[in-house]
């Protein structure tokens, strides 16, 4: 858990989906995956979406920052709840994230129009 090549590699997957309009993983699917199963291409990902992973990114950076500064305690506690983010989106489909985007971003469009 505390491995900073694992860590780095998972920052930079979150990142690659901020910049490239898929998730790397999609990739994998889009160009492979899907071709065998003989399933429709994946949708780009939406803002809300590199939004949540421009911040789990940051994150990651700020616990590789912490482990690799022997600040265990803090590392732990924050990688224990990116852990419980990443758990919620995966078992019950609620992203705190994207409701951090809708609440800063959301609104703004609504009244714009």
């Amino acid at each position: 858990m505390t491995n900073i090549f694992i860590l780095t590699a998972a920052s930079l997957i979150a990142f690659l989906t901020v910049v490239l309009p898929y998730h790397p993983f999609d990739y994998l699917y889009n160009y492979g995956i899907r071709h065998l199963l003989k399933r429709p291409k994946l949708p780009k990902r939406t803002a809300q979406a590199k939004f949540a992973c421009g911040t789990a990114a940051i994150w990651l950076g700020v616990i590789i920052f912490l482990f690799s500064n022997n600040q265990m305690i803090l590392g732990y506690v924050l990688g224990g709840v990116l852990f419980f983010v990443a758990l919620l989106v995966s078992t019950i489909d609620y992203c705190i994230p994207s409701m951090i985007y809708n609440t800063l971003f959301k609104s703004r469009n609504v009244d714009q129009n």
